[in-house]
């Protein structure tokens, strides 16, 4: 039996490796506070917040479609009373837009929240 072991995989060129056979994260995030804040994140350069509940995350490494076009997405929020979901007027395949809103008014409100996307980088 062999042993691996590496701290960083890249490709030839210097950028990220491709998975062959499976289908990895290729972004995720748990935001912090608000927009610009994250707790921790994968292939995000930054948040935008653009009002109550409604963020915009920029990522590093561009899809090769837009993320709400045959990519497999995912959002969810901090806390039992909030829903996120995809705002597909501010998803392209360089960002994501992000609602979060009160189940019990469907009213956008603040709230930390998570996404993973699963797809193919451009």
């Amino acid at each position: 039996m062999s042993t691996l072991k590496a701290d960083t995989i890249q490709s030839t060129s210097g950028g990220a490796a491709t998975l062959t056979k499976q289908n990895g994260a290729k972004a995720f995030t748990f935001s912090g506070d608000d927009a610009s804040s994250f707790a921790v994140n994968l292939n995000i350069s930054s948040g935008i917040d653009e009002g109550t509940g409604d963020y915009i995350h920029n990522f590093t490494n561009a899809f090769s479609t837009s993320v709400d076009e045959g990519q497999g997405t995912g959002a969810t929020c901090a806390g039992g009373a909030r829903g996120a979901r995809i705002a597909t007027s501010d998803t392209t395949s360089t960002a994501i837009g992000i609602q979060t809103e009160n189940f019990s008014d469907g009213a956008n409100a603040d709230s930390r929240h998570s996404f993973v996307i699963c797809g193919d980088l451009a």
